[in-house]
Parts: C-alpha cells; structure tokens; sequence
C-alpha cells in the first residue's frame, strides 16, 4: 500500500474547489482554502503535523 500524497487546492469559488476536489479526491488527501491567507495557515498547520 503506497503513501497517501496531499494536494493543497486554493480558489475563491466554492464551486472550482468542489469539482476539482471530486476529481482527485480518490488519488489525494485534498486539503482545500479559498484564498492565499487561508492557505497559508493551513500550511502552517500542516507542517506541524509532520
């Protein structure tokens, strides 16, 4: 069983994230911001875990 790989997706339409997320929910663990402050943050957040 591989490595789970995590995409970040960062737009401000609620609706460009869904469908994208949709597409590659499968292959990734997707981790989503609506802008780049948000995305940032979670970032930050995400290194942490590591």
């Amino acid at each position: 069983m591989g490595i789970q790989k995590t995409v970040l997706v960062v737009d401000d339409s609620t609706t460009n994230r869904s469908i994208l997320c949709d597409i590659i929910h499968s292959d990734y663990t997707v981790i989503q911001a609506e802008n780049g402050i948000q995305a940032l943050t979670k970032l930050k957040r995400q290194d942490k875990k590591s």
